[in-house]
């Protein structure tokens, strides 16, 4: 799905996810991760990462590009 797609495919949806109430589940040393969402259709996941003072996200690669990725 290319992103004018995306666009169209999700424009007037609004959803609020109660994040609060999904654990962190451990990554790797000092690495926690969320899963938020996962589309299987698209391919496509929503996740939170959560690292601590020497936390390194392991090697990994995505199958499809990336739509976003924000860091908070």
């Amino acid at each position: 799905m290319n992103s004018q797609e995306a666009k169209s495919r999700f424009r007037g949806i609004r959803q609020s996810i109660a994040t609060d109430e999904i654990p962190f589940k451990p990554l790797a040393d000092n690495v926690d991760m969320r899963v938020v969402h996962v589309d299987e259709e698209a391919g496509s996941w929503t996740v939170m990462i959560r690292t601590r003072p020497g936390g390194v996200l392991p090697r990994h690669q995505h199958k499809t590009p990336p739509a976003r990725i924000r860091c908070m």
